[in-house]
């Protein structure tokens, strides 16, 4: 009953929030604990977020979630939303690898699909654990903040569902057959539009971020007078992306061959495995698309969501 009541506090303020925010043309990042999956959220709550994520589509940069302590990412698309399937709830390695055979799947079907409508797909991003319990790890992004003018959308370029939904054919959404119809479930116009900060690369959009990490040896060295110190693990920009903006990483974070001097001549690094163009919604199921056709690309990327048990077996 108390979660179901929180759900009823905080479900509207978070919907007039970021319609809020949309109104002056201003971006919002959507942030939290637990990740809005259908195997974690009640139907009606998972549901209801990823209507919210749709709806604001041009409004919301990215959604940042924790608590698995597995590193990845969820593409969630309009047919998540319209029927979702909660998933058994799995704990432990069985949970983890469930994880890895749903994305795995995901990236293998879009990898075949010819069409996407990237108004669609909102993008989840899950983090590692950031607490000494599993392996501390934080994650630094950086953003687009070069472009000088605002990031709204003119009215006459906006490529808004709301025409299109609200010409559609009416339907009775009374009906039990037409409840899962898409103009049943969203009774309001969704906005989205390829010319917003989370579809294409403009003031504000999410351009990228470094992963660093604790390990067990430099947390074993640390004491009351000396911090532990990160490392790299991994950085989500291309090499060229690297070699042409220097400030992305501080150098001395960095491990020596993407250091100026050496990346030059680097033409492939365990570091900077993966390559996206940015963190946009079409930039994040490129690289899902390329992870279904790559599987060396794809066991890499394995390799950085259980980083935990990689080096702990080391």
């Amino acid at each position: 009953m108390a979660a179901q009541r929180r759900e009823m506090i905080q479900e509207p303020w978070i919907h007039h929030k970021t319609r809020l925010a949309r109104g002056p043309a201003e971006d919002v990042w959507l942030t939290g604990h637990v990740a809005p999956t259908p195997g974690d959220y009640f139907v009606r709550c998972f549901a209801r977020y990823g209507e919210l994520a749709l709806r604001y589509q041009d409004t919301i940069l990215g959604h940042l979630y924790g608590h698995k302590n597995v590193d990845h990412f969820v593409l969630l698309s309009v047919n998540n939303v319209l029927s979702p399937s909660p998933s058994m709830r799995i704990t432990g390695r069985k949970k983890e690898l469930q994880i890895a055979e749903s994305l795995r799947s995901e990236c293998k079907e879009l990898a075949h699909k010819k069409k996407l409508d990237y108004d669609d797909y909102f993008v989840v991003n899950i983090g590692p654990s950031v607490i000494p319990e599993y392996t501390p790890s934080v994650r630094i992004f950086t953003y687009n903040v070069t472009d000088g003018g605002s990031s709204s959308i003119n009215g006459n370029e906006d490529d808004s569902l709301d025409l299109r939904e609200m010409n559609a054919p009416k339907i009775d959404c009374s009906k039990k057959k037409n409840k899962n119809k898409k103009q049943c479930v969203f009774k309001k116009p969704r906005h989205a539009s390829k010319h917003s900060p989370s579809r294409t690369n403009k003031l504000w959009s999410p351009t990228g971020y470094s992963q660093f990490f604790i390990s067990p040896g430099n947390w074993a060295k640390a004491n009351a007078s000396h911090a532990p110190e990160y490392e790299l693990e991994y950085v989500t920009y291309s090499l060229e992306t690297l070699r042409s903006n220097s400030s992305l990483v501080p150098e001395h974070l960095l491990p020596p061959e993407l250091r100026v001097g050496s990346i030059e001549s680097t033409s492939n690094s365990w570091y900077a495995p993966f390559a996206l163009d940015d963190l946009t919604i079409p930039s994040w199921i490129k690289f899902a698309r390329r992870m279904g056709r790559k599987k060396k690309l794809w066991r890499r990327f394995e390799e950085a969501m259980f980083l935990e048990t990689r080096i702990d077996t080391d």
